[in-house]
């Protein structure tokens, strides 16, 4: 329920220009079930597969999830007791918080927290493709990425 600008005029994935995704240390990911438990949707992976640190904000306990399943969710640099909250409110004001922490500081050390995570992204990005949760959807991908 964030209102944040569209990025184009389409809910296609596949038609977002890829260089968004690729010109970014960090993917902002606002679930679209944020009240109803641990649901992981596209958005989260694509944050995965194109090799981007992410801050996710879903249900309760959904980066525990994620960490139960072998992702690595970046705890050491970015504030993600959030996570544990089961309010909705108070999960989503500290969850803002949490962000705000985090951009405010110089883009040098945000690159840095980047490079620093290069091997737990690429775990991240290996994972996936293993898992493959969704293998129509990793073959699109794949397609968008070889079309650039």
């Amino acid at each position: 329920l964030l209102p944040l600008p569209a990025l184009d005029n389409t809910v296609e994935f596949s038609q977002t220009n890829v260089n968004f995704f690729l010109d970014s240390y960090l993917g902002i990911v606002a679930d679209t079930f944020f009240d109803n438990g641990v649901f992981l949707s596209e958005k989260v992976f694509n944050a995965i597969n194109y090799q981007q640190l992410f801050f996710y904000i879903a249900g309760p306990g959904s980066l525990e999830y994620l960490r139960r399943q072998g992702y690595c969710t970046f705890d050491d640099i970015i504030d993600t007791t959030y996570d544990n909250i089961q309010d909705n409110g108070l999960r989503l004001i500290q969850a803002r918080e949490s962000l705000i922490d985090f951009l405010k500081q110089p883009l040098q050390t945000i690159s840095a927290a980047y490079k620093k995570n290069v091997d737990n992204i690429k775990h991240n990005k290996n994972l996936l493709q293993k898992q493959r949760p969704n293998l129509q959807f990793t073959k699109i991908l794949q397609r968008v990425l070889h079309e650039r």
